[in-house]
């Protein structure tokens, strides 16, 4: 991960991160106020960090959102294909709820709300969040104001955590119970979050991370089976056995076992920890 901040004396800097089963182990910290638009100098900074780390033991590399970080980091998965890019969940996400706040009606219930109340707006972790803790405020005090606040089961969902693709479906299925599935109420609130989606966040190995949690892939009351979730699955596969030099027809056949739940996948014992124990990948 590489973590694009400023601090108190207004210097860009870059904290370089591990995230592996074991926990967050920090690498090193980078000064890049001279060089932060400078996509060359970026491209090498990260490449320094994977070759030292060993880019066959890199799965996922993350960076923020500007631009120039965006060109650094696909750069760099192009050059090590064992590798694949993504930018920040967290600020992706972030900015659906910038999109959202702007909407017109909801900054016109948020003045309205606001106006002769007390101790409404609390500062969030994040900026754009700020609205939504407040109208959430509003709901907890005010009976007549339910309307205008977001349904607790997307208020409570799994944002930024390991599995955003599963994060986005159930977020995009609860706006659309929230206004009962009637799509010209809930499509201006979907059509952000698909923009923000496409642009953004869907990359294959969220899909694939999605795929091969047995507590989402064996719930079939839940699991998304959009025909995307297969092809990015395959996609995977043909890229990382070509990167890894692996056999193709044996990882298809593993993953049919897998998907069809066959011989130590049918085990009783895996069956009933599924949705309990942490995928090993």
């Amino acid at each position: 991960m590489a973590d694009g901040w400023t601090d108190n004396s207004h210097r860009s800097l870059i904290n370089f991160m591990v995230d592996c089963p074991k926990g967050v182990c920090f690498v090193k910290s980078n000064d890049v106020s001279d060089v932060v638009k400078d996509v060359g100098t970026l491209l090498k900074m990260f490449e320094e960090v994977a070759l030292w780390i060993g880019p066959n033991s890199i799965v996922h590399f993350v960076s923020n959102n500007g631009s120039n970080y965006k060109v650094a980091g696909r750069m760099l998965s192009e050059k090590y294909l064992s590798i694949t890019w993504s930018p920040c969940v967290a600020h992706s996400i972030n900015l659906v709820l910038k999109d959202i706040a702007e909407m017109d009606h909801i900054v016109y219930l948020v003045r309205r709300a606001s106006e002769g109340w007390k101790e409404i707006v609390r500062p969030s972790v994040t900026c754009f969040a700020t609205t939504f803790i407040a109208m959430r405020s509003l709901h907890e005090h005010k009976h007549d104001l339910q309307a205008m606040v977001t349904n607790k089961s997307f208020v409570d969902s799994r944002y930024a955590k390991r599995y955003v693709y599963d994060d986005m479906y159930r977020a995009k299925n609860a706006i659309k119970k929230l206004f009962k599935n009637k799509k010209r109420l809930y499509k201006l609130y979907t059509q952000i979050i698909n923009l923000r989606w496409d642009r953004m966040l869907h990359r294959d190995i969220h899909v694939v991370a999605y795929y091969m949690n047995h507590a989402f892939k064996y719930d079939e009351t839940s699991f998304c089976v959009k025909p995307e979730v297969m092809s990015g699955f395959l996609d995977t596969i043909n890229s990382k056995a070509s990167a890894f030099n692996l056999n193709k027809t044996r990882l298809m056949e593993e993953s049919r076992l897998y998907s069809n739940r066959e011989e130590s996948f049918s085990h009783g014992l895996a069956l009933e920890t599924a949705k309990t124990t942490r995928p090993s990948f």
